[in-house]
């Protein structure tokens, strides 16, 4: 019987010192300008989440490789998951992690613009988002769950803001956010019903020299051309 070794992470050498790759490596915040410290790892804790039941019911399976691959999958998102619940300063379960078991996102945060190309100040996309329910994220939000510590990069603005770049970071509430989702939801699947409803109603428009065509006389049979499949 093959003895089973223990996985032993590996290091990465570099001028500056040893980097070992473990489960985090590939988790930096550099990889994604967007990133804000604790609604990300909310984000990603929810985003597993969605692929937990599929797993699970992968390591039921009767085939015992897939049902192995399974097994592995239900670990790996229970780790990553437990990681990013932790990363937010929430409690991860213990036991087994079901869907349920992670929250769902407290808020929706969004990086607005307020220049225009040229550079000029520009408020339009934050009255926008206004008129939405958002409102401007300030530095009396640090120490929440979705806003663990200022972005990297990230300052404090006169009035209290935080800015990145040309950018200001705004909330809205978790209702506010699921109306607004759903809205653009409905209006997606009516434009692809649509579209393919409009599709349809092309087919059968007969256009002269190209689609099969069919004419009549009063008193005369009507009679399809002969095919020419023999």
């Amino acid at each position: 019987m093959a003895r089973v070794r223990p996985v032993v992470p590996t290091a990465i050498r570099t001028e500056f010192g040893d980097v070992l790759e473990d489960a985090s490596f590939y988790d930096a915040q550099g990889r994604d300008v967007t990133y804000v410290p604790g609604y990300s790892e909310l984000r990603r804790a929810r985003d597993a989440s969605k692929g937990l039941a599929g797993a699970e019911r992968q390591a039921m399976s009767a085939d015992p490789d897939e049902a192995a691959h399974g097994q592995k999958m239900v670990a790996a998102i229970s780790d990553t998951i437990r990681r990013n619940l932790t990363a937010a300063g929430l409690q991860a379960p213990t036991g087994k992690i079901a869907p349920s078991d992670v929250p769902t996102l407290p808020v929706r945060l969004q990086w607005v613009r307020t220049t225009r190309v040229s550079g000029a100040p520009d408020s339009t996309k934050t009255v926008q988002y206004g008129t939405e329910g958002y409102t401007q994220v300030t530095k009396d939000d640090l120490g929440k769950p979705w806003l663990q510590s200022l972005p990297a990069g990230a300052s404090i603005g006169v009035g209290g803001g935080i800015h990145q770049g040309d950018c200001v970071l705004m909330v809205c509430d978790a209702k506010s956010a699921a109306r607004t989702a759903a809205i653009v939801q409905r209006q997606t699947e009516r434009m692809v019903k649509d579209s393919a409803a409009g599709d349809f109603l092309q087919l059968g428009q007969a256009v002269k020299g190209t689609d099969p065509t069919f004419t009549s006389e009063p008193g005369r049979e009507i009679k399809a051309p002969p095919s020419r499949i023999k």
